[in-house]
């Protein structure tokens, strides 16, 4: 057995970025993905062989810490060549923004021309280098988020070797990422603890490292961060519904697309949707192949930076599949889910992104499929959305974070649903609640 190597060091420094770049080989962020904390020499060692044509630029939590920083693009290797800089933001084409710059972007810097305002990437609590070979070589791909599928990144079926550095976010009790054998976090998985008194862990030789269950993995599509927490920026208790009293408050709406779904009616302390089997809340994958948006939903109106939380009933048979809904419309909206038992995640909590009518796995919790209760929460802080699960409404798990661009007023609040060929689903909402800072 190879055991996973302490990469502790006395006085190494923390990164920190200042920007968080995602640089891909086709407009509109579509084709190979590349993630860049550090200036890179020549793009052709981190995969990048085609030309760079979008962009997406965000401020680092070390943004704080020098402001004016920006990306600077050359033509030529070594920072070297004809240039042009962009501050954080979106960039879809950038033939658009340079189109006399040619077709080659080989080397990246980030430097501080001036002060720019951008969106946020949100909290990294750890790095994650991913290496082509065994040993810390070949090419080299870079993570600070989860990520459902790796074929995005161009990586081969199962790297050589990893290496996990602490982040300038990580938390006060530890970090936990898997590495699962199969896309849409499934399959067997290798996982590395990482602990507040440590700075990194590397494991040189990955298809030599054992599996949670079974020999080593035969490949690598995604990999899931878990951290967990008992703070948070939101502590102002802003709006609570228990679901006591005769009348619904009047800025709830019920949206029942197909007459599929029932509630029962309030005053009993809780909300109840019942869903038949077929009830979905997505488009499919390919969009409009699939999939269907009739899953019932009891929804509210909300502008600016929130939190907003719910307290789910589970039952014995995990008859229950539903959660939080953030929705501005048919091509913006987030999920945070309890899944059913008889869903492939088997009761875990699962975090969803829908932009543009394509679905993104964002994240999933772990462990807490048989709880007597599951505590759902989503945190806005202007576009990054933070989900998170608790079995006891004090301590949070996080399941990811997501960037998704939503203007005010944004429509929150729970859904139900029983999707594909799952039996049909009852799920128990006990209050919903809104936070504010």
């Amino acid at each position: 057995m190879v055991s996973i190597e302490n990469s502790i060091k006395e006085g190494k420094r923390m990164l920190n970025p200042r920007l968080i770049i995602e640089v891909y080989d086709n407009v509109n962020f579509t084709g190979k993905k590349a993630i860049i904390v550090n200036p890179v020499n020549n793009v052709a060692t981190i995969g990048m062989q085609q030309p760079i044509l979008s962009a997406k630029v965000y401020r680092g939590p070390g943004s704080t810490e020098s402001e004016n920083y920006k990306v600077i693009f050359h033509d030529a290797p070594n920072l070297q060549g004809r240039k042009f800089t962009l501050g954080p933001g979106y960039y879809p084409n950038l033939h658009d923004i340079v189109y006399n710059f040619g077709e080659r972007i080989v080397s990246i810097n980030i430097a501080p021309p001036m002060a720019s305002t951008a969106p946020s990437y949100g909290a990294i609590p750890v790095i994650i280098d991913l290496f082509e070979k065994p040993g810390f070589q070949g090419l080299q791909t870079t993570l600070v988020r989860d990520i459902d599928n790796t074929d995005a990144l161009g990586l081969p079926g199962l790297p050589g070797s990893l290496r996990v550095q602490k982040g300038p976010n990580f938390p006060t009790t530890m970090c936990r990422i898997h590495f699962y054998e199969g896309a849409g976090f499934e399959g067997r998985d290798v996982h590395v603890e990482l602990k507040p008194y440590e700075t990194g862990r590397d494991i040189p030789n990955l298809p030599r490292q054992p599996a949670t269950s079974g020999g080593p993995l035969t490949a690598l599509k995604s990999v899931n961060i878990e951290t967990w927490t008992n703070m948070s920026p939101f502590s102002v208790m802003a709006y609570n519904d228990a679901f006591n009293q005769a009348e619904m408050n009047p800025r709830w709406q019920w949206t029942d697309p197909k007459g599929a779904g029932a509630a029962n009616k309030p005053g009993q302390g809780f909300i109840e949707m019942s869903c038949p089997q077929g009830v979905g809340l997505w488009h499919g994958n390919p969009a409009g192949q699939g999939g269907n948006m009739e899953a019932p939903r009891l929804l509210r109106p909300v502008t600016g930076d929130f939190a907003i939380e719910t307290r789910l009933y589970v039952t014995n048979d995990l008859k229950e599949h539903g959660g939080l809904l953030v929705w501005k419309d048919e091509n913006a909206y987030i999920r945070l889910e309890k899944t059913s038992g008889s869903h492939s995640f088997r009761g875990d909590a699962r975090y969803l992104a829908h932009v543009n009518k394509i679905v993104a796995m964002a994240g999933r919790s772990i462990g807490l499929a048989r709880v007597p209760a599951l505590y759902l929460k989503i945190e806005r802080e202007g576009n990054v959305f933070t989900g998170l699960a608790s079995r006891d409404g004090t301590n949070w798990q996080t399941c990811s974070i997501v960037t998704v661009a939503m203007t005010d007023p944004v429509m929150v609040g729970m859904y139900a649903m029983a999707p594909g060929d799952m039996p049909p689903t009852v799920t128990r909402f006990e209050y919903f609640r809104i936070y504010r800072k």
